[in-house]
């Protein structure tokens, strides 16, 4: 009971016009919307906040970038897609993000998709991964 009531806050807070701003998330409460694995952590979180309808969580910018690249055609200009900042944990417009993507499995994680603020960090983190934007990301992931 007490874990739905806590959602269903973090859902209405998250209704600002728009989905201007990330909503609260319940860390350890509730479950990724594309791979179901409990959101532990706020530094990989990533979420959609549409201009109407449900918010959808993600435990990390990979799982994100994968449902957006199945729901295409559903992702709205107006639906709002944060990620965190690896740098600063700050959210930032997934559209507007470097990613750091690893050539293989990261422990931990499902697929280990960093996202940056911008290129200079990003390329300073990469260690053997491969640094790529929103647009070229979500392009490989239809493919």
């Amino acid at each position: 009971m007490r874990r739905n009531l806590l959602f269903a806050l973090a859902l209405v807070a998250a209704c600002a016009p728009g989905g201007e701003r990330p909503a609260a998330i319940a860390y350890g409460e509730v479950n990724c919307d594309f791979c179901h694995m409990t959101l532990e952590r706020e530094r990989h979180a990533a979420q959609i906040v549409p201009a109407t309808g449900t918010v959808k969580v993600f435990d990390e910018a990979g799982c994100l970038m994968r449902y957006v690249a199945m729901a295409e055609g559903r992702i709205g200009e107006r639906d709002r897609l944060w990620v965190h900042d690896e740098a600063s944990l700050e959210w930032i417009d997934a559209r507007q993000a470097v990613f750091v993507v690893p050539a293989g499995p990261v422990p931990g994680m499902m697929y280990g998709v960093l996202a940056y603020r911008d290129r200079i960090r990003a390329d300073a983190a990469r260690a053997g991964a491969r640094v790529t934007d929103f647009a070229t990301y979500l392009r490989e992931l239809r493919t």
